[in-house]
C-alpha cells in the first residue's frame, strides 16, 4: 500500500501489503505492473476487470482491498474517482484492522490527499487528523512518519 505524495506520485514500498495477501487474480499482477510504468488507463482496465470477477466470485475481501487500492493510484487526475476508490479502500480496512492500524493510517493520509486536491479542506483535515492520531498511538512521538502528518495538518492552516 502506498502513501499519495503532495506531487501526485506515490511513493513508499507496497511489500508489507503484497506480502499479506493470498493468491491474486493474474490480472492485479498485471495492474501492478502497468501503473509502474505509468499506462494509469491500463491499469484501471485490468483493475475494473479483477474486481469484477472478485465480486461476482465472492473473492476475500485482501482482493477486493488491492483492486481498490490499485485503481485508486491510477486515478492521477481524476481526484473523485480516486476518493471514490480509496473511500472504498478505507471502508474495508477499517471493518477489518479497526481505527489503529498501519494500513488504516496509509488509508487515512491518501484520502486526506485526494480531499485537498478536490479542495474539501475540512474533509482533508478530518483525514490527516486521523492519520496523526493513528501514527501516534502506533509509534508514539518518535518516528518519521508524524513529521508527514505534521507537515500535511501545518498545510490546512
Amino acid at each position: 500500500m502506498l502513501w499519495l505524495g503532495d506531487k501526485e506520485v506515490f511513493e513508499m514500498t507496497t511489500l508489507d501489503f503484497q506480502s499479506s495477501l493470498p493468491k491474486e487474480p493474474e490480472s492485479l499482477h498485471q495492474g501492478d505492473v502497468f501503473l509502474e510504468v505509468k499506462q494509469n488507463e491500463k491499469c484501471k482496465e485490468y483493475c475494473q476487470r479483477s474486481l469484477n470477477n472478485i465480486l461476482t466470485k465472492r473473492f476475500k475481501w485482501q482482493e477486493r482491498l488491492k483492486c481498490y487500492d490499485l485503481l485508486g493510484r491510477s486515478c492521477k487526475n481524476s481526484w473523485g474517482e480516486a476518493k471514490n476508490h480509496f473511500l472504498n479502500h478505507f471502508r474495508i480496512l477499517t471493518s477489518v484492522d479497526g481505527e489503529r492500524s498501519q494500513r488504516v493510517a496509509i488509508s487515512s493520509h491518501n484520502l486526506g490527499v485526494v480531499y485537498r486536491k478536490l479542495k474539501n479542506y475540512d474533509e482533508a483535515l478530518n483525514y490527516f487528523e486521523k492519520t496523526l492520531n493513528v501514527i501516534q498511538n502506533i509509534f508514539g512521538d518518535k518516528n518519521m512518519q508524524i513529521v508527514r502528518a505534521y507537515n500535511n495538518l501545518a498545510a490546512m492552516s
